[in-house]
């Protein structure tokens, strides 16, 4: 069976590790972004940030184009709000990439991403959940 779906998982301010992702593994293909040493506050400058959203961006379309029939990208992100936002604005004007969904992590829940919200296309701000 062909897996339809990309899990990205991106960690800047803390390392997301695989039990925190569990959720996700044996229904999409993982990848995974970020730096050396996870830090609070590791974006500083405005050309960092752009060159943070270039590479995710840079990432998907490469997926997309490597993977056949990919449909969902979950997004995974730990990291200041800034990336999000920034991630989000880019998203709204790419009619070329598949469904995105950014998810919200909940330490305290069994799920630890148990929802998120589509970030792009037809169902965009449309709630997805997860058991």
């Amino acid at each position: 069976v062909s897996i339809k779906e990309v899990t990205l998982v991106i960690s800047l301010t803390q390392r997301i590790q695989n039990n925190d992702i569990k959720q996700f593994i044996s229904k999409s293909n993982i990848v995974r972004l970020g730096v050396k040493n996870n830090k609070d506050n590791v974006i500083n400058s405005v050309s960092q940030l752009k060159d943070y959203v270039n590479t995710i961006f840079d990432t998907i379309i490469l997926v997309t184009n490597k993977l056949e029939n990919i449909t969902r990208i979950n997004l995974i992100l730990s990291s200041q709000s800034c990336l999000a936002l920034e991630i989000g604005k880019r998203c709204v004007d790419d009619t070329r990439l598949p469904q995105i969904v950014s998810y919200q992590y909940e330490n305290q829940n069994k799920v630890k991403y148990p929802w998120g919200i589509i970030v792009n296309g037809s169902m965009k701000k449309k709630l997805v959940k997860e058991e």
